[in-house]
């Protein structure tokens, strides 16, 4: 699905039809699409697509993994409701804290070489506030 205005309608068109949709929350959104949130103690521009849809829809949100099984044997898929939001908590904070405690249950398949921390193209450097969250 592509990663634009058009591919956003079509997942919430598929939501509306009661269909389970699958959004990558770790990447990093492009300018307007995202807010300052922390992970792992520093911010990261972190997409805000998936709580746009939850509102209009009131899907459940479902945290997803696939733990690597060794020596090639498949893989084990963790599904989990997305813990409750913190009081004055952002709703990127919330993705952030579950994707935080995800990975720190098998950090070593995590793809560490890829960087939530970057500034993207067009996107204001985090302030002080934006790291506090």
């Amino acid at each position: 699905m592509e990663a634009n205005t058009r591919g956003a309608t079509a997942l919430l068109a598929a939501l509306r039809r009661g269909e389970w949709v699958g959004i990558l929350p770790d990447q990093v959104p492009t300018r307007g699409e995202g807010e300052w949130a922390e992970f792992f103690s520093r911010p990261a521009y972190t997409m805000t697509l998936w709580s746009r849809l939850q509102q209009r829809t009131g899907a459940a949100v479902i945290v997803c993994f696939c733990e690597r099984l060794a020596r090639g044997r498949g893989y084990h898929i963790h599904l989990e409701p997305l813990p409750t939001r913190e009081p004055d908590e952002s709703a990127a904070r919330q993705l952030n804290r579950a994707l935080e405690n995800t990975i720190r249950r098998k950090p070593e398949q995590y793809l560490w070489s890829y960087t939530r921390h970057r500034i993207p193209s067009g996107v204001a450097p985090p302030t002080a506030s934006d790291s506090s969250e």
